[in-house]
């Protein structure tokens, strides 16, 4: 089980310090742990395509055999600030995603967490972290 943990710190660690823009892997399979992580930071992505996706990046990852999906937003701000309604916009399809991947019999919500983290320059960001658990079918 020790691997498992720092297998599983090594991942997170990678997600945390990645490069704007960088892909890094967001899953994370080993005997006792089938992770994923959905980021939705991309606020264009968000506005432009939906919730899509998103759900369909869940229901892969579920299909993959995931035991445990974390979805990650951040805090708008600056699009607050520039454009409200775009904001509005963001704040809807990110509660819409929550009830969509709720929407499977299979994925219960476990527990959100909000926190305070450092954005690229330097900037305090809020987030939220989802956790969903997958029951076997």
């Amino acid at each position: 089980m020790t691997g498992e943990i720092e297998s599983l710190v090594d991942f997170l660690h990678r997600i945390a310090a990645k490069e704007l823009g960088q892909d890094v892997p967001l899953t994370l399979f080993r005997a006792h742990m089938q992770v994923a992580v959905i980021l939705v930071a991309r606020t264009r992505k968000l506005l432009e395509r939906g919730i899509e996706p998103y759900v369909r990046a869940v229901h892969a990852n579920v299909g993959r055999g995931v035991s445990s999906v974390y979805v990650t937003q951040f805090d708008k701000e600056l699009l607050r600030d520039r454009d409200e309604e775009a904001h509005r916009r963001y704040v809807q399809e990110v509660a819409q995603l929550d009830k969509e991947i709720l929407n499977s019999s299979h994925i219960t919500r476990d527990a959100t967490f909000r926190f305070r983290c450092v954005d690229q320059q330097g900037e305090p960001r809020n987030a939220i972290c989802t956790h969903y658990l997958v029951r076997s079918a």
